[in-house]
């Protein structure tokens, strides 16, 4: 299940980040950000849930599963609220930070099988294994040869070593679920440098969008024009100064109205005195 949601979520993913769909096909881009949100709760719950079982399902692999689901469900979240806010910036940097982040599993696993290459080569690198695992993937009867303590108790567990360039398919399977955790740690933490860095070297795009965002929200007759979803002005001591300096109530920038000056009487005025 968990499979079958996480491959039609990233191709429905990909489409929402196409600038002509988000310009020209705007309720496409809603009904289908509606079915990708939906599809990132339930690819993170089944990703959750398997946890206990995928790598051998230690407490290592259970926390980092659930770490980077919570974070993405998280982030997708605030996209939502910010974009319900007309906060098109915010919600532009959530609902990247949200794949960026769900895509670490991508280079998770290039970073585990490097890991599991590399720790094969140190010396007695051992890992328990639960014997129901090895029994799992070993020929029938073939348990009780390779591991005595398996065959004194086929529901205990067994130290077996992490070699994943020479080793049978027990030794390759106790070093890729050595290296799970580790390597998918790191990837989280690339994907999050890689995405704020990318963050803060787009700042004219994201004042663009909040600019617009301004806009939208004045025609709305919203207070805080511009600060109206979750804002780093609003919420903390950040300051804010909007390129167009004063918006009426259908968007216009009133700073473009010309107004008579001290000395210059208006049209009205001159044809009353007259």
């Amino acid at each position: 299940m968990h499979i079958v949601i996480v491959i039609p979520s990233g191709l429905l993913a990909a489409l929402q980040f196409i600038p002509v769909i988000r310009h020209k096909a705007l309720l496409s881009h809603r009904i289908n950000g509606y079915l990708v949100m939906l599809l990132v709760f339930l690819f993170c719950i089944t990703g959750i849930i398997i946890s206990k079982v995928a790598f051998g399902g230690d407490f290592a692999t259970q926390v980092f599963a659930g770490f980077v689901g919570i974070a993405v469900v998280v982030a997708t979240t605030l996209a939502y609220i910010n974009i319900k806010r007309l906060q098109i910036e915010q919600h532009r940097a959530w609902m990247l930070r949200a794949w960026v982040w769900a895509s670490c599993i991508i280079t998770m696993r290039l970073i585990q099988i490097l890991a599991a290459m590399l720790i094969g080569r140190i010396p007695d690198s051992y890992r328990m294994i639960a014997c129901q695992q090895i029994d799992s993937v070993t020929e029938p009867g073939g348990l009780a040869e390779l591991y005595a303590n398996c065959a004194a108790d086929a529901f205990g567990w067994t130290a077996v070593r992490m070699d994943f360039n020479g080793g049978g398919v027990v030794e390759i399977m106790a070093a890729l679920q050595g290296t799970f955790a580790g390597a998918g740690l790191l990837a989280f933490f690339l994907h999050v440098l890689g995405i704020e860095l990318y963050l803060r070297l787009t700042p004219a795009e994201a004042e663009m969008l909040r600019d617009v965002s301004r806009e939208r929200q004045a025609k709305r007759g919203w207070k805080n024009a511009g600060s109206a979803g979750l804002t780093a002005d609003r919420l903390g001591d950040a300051e804010w100064t909007p390129a167009v300096k004063d918006v009426d109530s259908v968007g216009r920038d009133k700073s473009s109205i010309r107004r008579p000056s001290d000395g210059e009487e208006s049209g009205s005025d001159s044809r009353s005195r007259r």
